[in-house]
C-alpha cells in the first residue's frame, strides 16, 4: 500500500492536493515546519554566544569567533536546511588558504549545525560529508637565520631613531623585541605566551608553567638565559608602568 492510501485510510496525515505535493503524516508535517525558517545565520549566532560564554572550551575566542563570521557572511541568510555539502567544499575552496587552515574552517561549519542540532533548530549537518584536506605534518617551520636579521632589523631601526627624548617610547619599542626573544626561546603558541602571568614564570627553576593548555594539559617550558633575561626585563617595565 502506497503512502497515500495509507494516509486516506488512517486519517494521520494531509493528503497531496496537487500532483506537486507530497503526502506527509501529520508528524512529518510538524517536523518540516519546526526546522524551515532557520538560517544559517541563526545558528552562526547561537554558536557565537555559547563560545564566548565558555571560554574553557574554546580557549582561542578570537579565532573561533572569526571563522563563524565569515561563515555567516557567506551564508547568514541562506535556510540553514538549504545548504548541501559541495557548497561548503566549493566556498572552502575559494578561500584559497593552507589546507590545515581550510580544515579549521570546516570545523567550524560541523560546529555550528552540531550545537543547531543539540538545541533542536536542524536535524542535518551537511558538513560531515566534506572531507578533510589532506595536511603535510612533516613540515616543520623555523625561523633561518637571514629572516632573524631582518626581523631583528625592522624591530631594532626605530630604536635607534629615539632621542634622548624618548626614553618611554623606547621602552615601549624595546617590548617587542623581548617579545620576539621569548617566542623563539620557547617555542610557545602565541596565546600561550600572550596568556601569561607572572605567576606562571618560576625564575628560580628556570621554567615557565603553562597551565590548561590548547590540549587540556599543564606543561613545563624550560627557559634559557635570553628568555630570563627578557621577562625580567619586561617586568621592570610592567613595575614601572604601575
Amino acid at each position: 500500500m502506497d503512502k497515500t492510501n495509507l494516509l486516506r485510510r488512517t486519517g494521520e496525515g494531509n493528503l497531496p492536493r496537487s500532483s506537486k505535493d507530497v503526502p506527509r503524516t501529520f508528524a512529518e508535517e510538524e517536523h518540516l515546519a519546526t526546522y524551515s525558517g532557520v538560517t544559517v545565520g541563526d545558528l552562526c549566532d547561537d554558536l557565537t554566544r555559547y563560545i564566548q560564554s565558555h571560554p574553557k572550551q574554546y580557549k582561542d575566542q578570537y579565532n573561533a569567533i572569526y571563522r563563524v563570521r565569515r561563515v555567516k557572511e557567506a551564508f547568514g541568510d541562506r535556510l540553514a536546511k538549504s545548504i548541501r555539502p559541495f557548497e561548503i567544499a566549493d566556498w572552502l575552496d575559494s578561500l584559497n588558504r593552507a589546507p590545515a587552515t581550510l580544515n579549521h574552517f570546516k570545523v567550524a561549519w560541523s560546529s555550528i549545525y552540531r550545537y543547531g542540532k543539540e538545541l533542536d533548530k536542524v536535524d542535518v549537518n551537511p558538513a560531515r560529508e566534506v572531507r578533510l584536506k589532506r595536511v603535510n605534518n612533516g613540515v616543520i617551520r623555523f625561523l633561518t637565520p637571514a629572516e632573524e636579521k631582518r626581523i631583528r632589523a625592522v624591530l631594532q631601526h626605530p630604536i635607534d631613531a629615539c632621542g634622548p627624548n624618548n626614553e618611554q617610547r623606547k621602552r615601549r619599542l624595546l617590548h617587542r623585541v623581548y617579545e620576539l626573544d621569548i617566542a623563539l626561546g620557547t617555542g610557545m603558541r602565541r596565546g600561550e605566551q600572550y596568556g601569561l602571568r607572572w605567576r606562571d614564570i618560576d625564575f628560580e627553576r628556570r621554567v615557565i608553567i603553562l597551565v590548561d593548555t590548547k590540549n587540556g594539559d599543564n606543561r613545563t617550558v624550560p627557559m634559557i638565559d635570553d628568555v630570563i633575561f627578557a621577562f625580567r626585563e619586561l617586568k621592570k617595565f610592567a613595575t614601572a608602568s604601575s
